[in-house]
């Protein structure tokens, strides 16, 4: 995929992840190529209510961070946005986009920013997340 890159016509699970690389996208350096290769398990069970495409997309995205490093928000002016918030919002913006289903921020957030043992406070009026122990 490129900048100039469209989504498919037809959407399949791995438009999820090639929407969310794409998000990734303008941090690269100039003129520089990215190159990767996933091999993605999963156990969440069907049905389950459980949000499978935000957790692939927030994995995808975690991994592309790691691989980019430094530059994984450098298009971004993050100095008021957390790495999470961010990252959120690219994965919805993924799915929105490119798999062409209108979601909500809520899954890609708890997804990203969720911490074992808390709750987490969204406010999807100002896209505010806060930390509640339970």
């Amino acid at each position: 995929i490129s900048e100039s890159s469209t989504p498919p016509e037809e959407t399949a699970w791995t438009t999820y992840i090639v929407g969310t690389v794409f998000q990734y996208l303008p941090d690269l350096p100039a003129n520089s190529k990215l190159e990767l290769t996933f091999a993605i398990a999963g156990d969440v069970p069907l049905g389950s209510g459980l949000s499978s495409s935000a957790s692939l997309e927030v994995s995808v995205a975690r991994f592309v961070e790691a691989v980019l490093g430094d530059a994984a928000f450098s298009s971004e002016i993050t100095g008021y946005q957390s790495p999470a918030k961010v990252r959120a919002l690219r994965c919805q913006k993924a799915e929105n986009e490119w798999c062409r289903s209108p979601c909500g921020i809520m899954d890609q957030a708890v997804s990203s920013a969720a911490k074992e043992g808390s709750l987490l406070l969204i406010d999807c009026r100002t896209l505010t997340f806060t930390e509640t122990k339970l």
